[in-house]
């Protein structure tokens, strides 16, 4: 089950999965909101079930949703128990009901450790016994927060790995900086926009690509404005393919980490650009001064003297890119993802089939 959420956090990597899930003989079935968007994320041949959420999110516990996918579920004539797996927090509820109405066991995907709160409050009878954690980092926070009976399993997310090429600006190339998520008051973006404001005073054509949406937008770009350097800010929306976007690009920023686990991480890493990331975080293997250079939280001084460490030390650009492409290529490629989400669902399956042997003298 997927919804805008789901779209906005990790829509290559669910592409990715519904291929994966084919050829390892499974049948995956997209259940999501009647959206555009969420149409989008449908891969092959995958059955898509859609259904109107105004009555569901209105009425709380009207059952008017549930009876639409189960109809539809019926149409496609699937002759065992659902594994009914919830991508994203805000469908728990759905998810929940549905699960119970065919019989089915529930799994769900946590991205911070936030939404593990958020969990703990709608579990109820109904809730899943197993969290899938994109990184042992949230995991291990996750398994302090939830209840006992609540299994957390480490399933990475996975992207396309292809040999990058070398990320350093040739002479004639202008420098570009890009940010890839939500744009909120909490990216970090401000503190990103005033960093840019002093790199360029050394580096007068760098290039800053936000790519994203969000209710922050108009503010953004007032502070690009009033920071005077509206010319060197390009505030894209949206981008499908964010990979090929990041092959021309060199230099990657996550100023915050609000938007919690997300895909576009991963596509950084995977096309070998160098990576400033604020400190911590939720994903697994990210060192500094080997695959990122990360900096505290909110200090644009610090943040602004790593970008100008990656726009005029050619040997570092290539040595973290080289770094980030040997993670990406170990921990988060396509059939690594498959494989894991594949077997846990084998084994959810496989209990939930399971029947006791009595003995023959009982």
């Amino acid at each position: 089950m997927a919804d805008e959420g789901v779209a906005d956090r990790m829509p290559t990597a669910i592409r990715y999965l519904q291929i994966g899930l084919l050829e390892e003989g499974m049948t995956p079935v997209l259940v999501i909101p009647d959206s555009e968007r969420c149409y989008e994320l449908s891969a092959g041949p995958t059955s898509v079930v859609a259904y109107h959420p105004e009555g569901w999110l209105r009425f709380g516990r009207d059952a008017s949703a549930v009876d639409s996918i189960l109809a539809q579920l019926a149409a496609l004539k699937i002759d065992t128990p659902p594994l009914v797996h919830c991508l994203n927090v805000d469908g728990i509820r759905l998810a929940g009901q549905l699960a119970s109405r065919t019989d089915g066991q529930l799994i769900a995907n946590l991205w911070s450790a936030e939404e593990g709160a958020t969990m703990h409050v709608r579990r109820g009878d109904d809730g899943p016994r197993v969290i899938l954690a994109p990184s042992e980092n949230i995991a291990k926070e996750l398994r302090g927060a939830l209840p006992a009976d609540c299994k957390v399993v480490v399933a990475s997310l996975g992207v396309s790995q292809e040999q990058p090429s070398a990320k350093t600006p040739r002479p004639d190339q202008k420098p570009a900086l890009v940010y890839s998520g939500p744009l909120s008051q909490h990216s970090g973006l401000h503190v990103a926009l005033r960093a840019v404001r002093q790199v360029v005073r050394t580096h007068p054509w760098l290039m800053f690509f936000v790519i994203g949406k969000g209710p922050a937008e108009s503010e953004l770009r007032a502070a690009a404005e009033s920071l005077g350097i509206a010319e060197n800010v390009v505030f894209t929306g949206r981008v499908e393919y964010l990979r090929s976007v990041l092959s021309d690009c060199h230099v990657f920023c996550i100023p915050d980490w609000e938007g919690g686990y997300r895909e576009e991480l991963l596509q950084a890493l995977s096309a070998g650009m160098a990576i400033v990331t604020v400190a911590g975080g939720p994903y697994d293997g990210l060192v500094d001064e080997d695959s990122v250079l990360s900096y505290p939280a909110g200090d644009e001084d610090a943040l602004a003297l790593r970008l100008g460490r990656l726009l005029s030390e050619a040997d570092l650009c290539r040595r973290l890119g080289r770094s980030a492409f040997a993670l990406a290529k170990r921990a988060h490629t396509v059939t690594k993802m498959v494989d894991g989400y594949a077997a846990i669902y084998r084994d959810l399956h496989n209990r939930h089939r399971t029947l006791p042997i009595q003995r023959a003298d009982a």
